[in-house]
């Protein structure tokens, strides 16, 4: 009965992590140390009693499952009210999965986490009899479930590469860079600057709450923020590349010469003209690298999309170079 109590706790704390949160996080804790942790902090008479592959499994797998709330990590160890040894338990664990950062969001396609119980049947000098063996489970509510296309691991890496992105963004890029820019778009001396006057205001918000974070937190604050701004990768466009420069300590009229010839409309028409060419010996359609079926139209509005920042150059097709073309211009502006 002890147990379950613990397991209810541990299941009822999952429960206000997951409590409108549109992402899980993951802290960098070995999986091995943490099943180490949990038997090892009951005392030594009880630990082969615990020791249950079943508990084994989730703890490996979820037990390092964070919610970051006001930029601070939550577990589901946290603040359970436990007698003992379980109080031990959840303390211990708690203090290990917060000693390390987070290094990834959470994705899973998995409604149960877990097993919640199962019965054995032994026999006794009343004859059969069954007994209920209970384990550490959790039924993930239906927004956390992954159940797109693309491998668990890919999202994963999609997303962690997001986060780095945006905080690279947040730590080198200027506060006057920023202004800047909005300044020359405000004096309509920036060509095609008005397609980018919102996305640089709303990070311009970002990156003066970010310096305002103690040290400790701003990681956190990145891991919380960066799929809801909007503008995460904005590093990693043109007018990224105009604020690295500039922040940097550029000419200003060297950084707006390369920004233009980047955005010159006949990088645009050149890049066009190959489309057509491409897509002229394929009259199906062009088949991606990933399988995706590809037109003219389609291919130039990619094209369009990804030079003006409006999505990542991974919009464009790898086939004949196309996707490295882009991001020639974005980075270099020459073909």
């Amino acid at each position: 009965m002890e147990f379950v109590k613990f397991k209810r706790a541990v299941h009822a704390q999952f429960n206000q992590l997951a409590a409108g949160a549109d992402m899980l996080f993951l802290t960098n804790v070995d999986k091995d140390a943490l099943w180490d942790c949990y038997l090892n902090s009951f005392p030594e008479e009880e630990r082969q009693s615990h020791n249950c592959n079943n508990c084994k499994h989730y703890i490996r797998h979820y037990g390092r499952v964070v919610a970051i709330k006001d930029n601070k990590v939550v577990t589901m160890w946290e603040n359970l009210q436990l007698d003992e040894p379980y109080a031990t338990v959840a303390r211990n664990l708690d203090a290990l999965v917060k000693s390390k950062p987070v290094v990834d969001v959470f994705i899973t396609r998995d409604y149960e986490l877990g097993i919640d119980r199962n019965n054995a049947y032994i026999d006794s000098l009343q004859g059969p009899k069954v007994i209920t063996w209970n384990h550490l489970y959790y039924h993930m509510p239906n927004q956390l479930v992954y159940t797109g296309t693309e491998s668990v691991s890919a999202v994963m890496g999609t997303l962690r590469t997001t986060k780095e992105v945006f905080k690279r963004a947040l730590e080198e890029l200027t506060v006057d860079s920023i202004e800047t820019v909005l300044d020359l778009i405000g004096q309509n001396a920036l060509y095609r600057g008005e397609q980018f006057k919102n996305d640089l205001s709303v990070f311009l918000g970002h990156k003066r709450h970010y310096d305002s974070l103690p040290d400790e937190e701003k990681d956190n604050w990145c891991w919380a923020n960066f799929n809801r701004v909007g503008c995460a990768r904005i590093r990693n466009t043109a007018i990224g590349t105009l604020l690295v420069n500039i922040s940097s300590g550029l000419e200003l009229d060297d950084c707006v010469t390369a920004y233009e010839r980047i955005m010159a409309p006949e990088n645009y028409q050149q890049l066009f003209e190959a489309v057509d060419y491409i897509c002229a010996d394929e009259p199906n359609g062009l088949v991606g690298v990933t399988g995706l079926l590809f037109d003219a139209d389609k291919l130039k509005r990619s094209i369009n999309a990804a030079l003006s920042m409006r999505a990542e150059a991974n919009v464009v097709t790898r086939r004949y170079g196309l996707r490295q073309q882009v991001l020639y211009l974005m980075y270099y502006g020459e073909e």
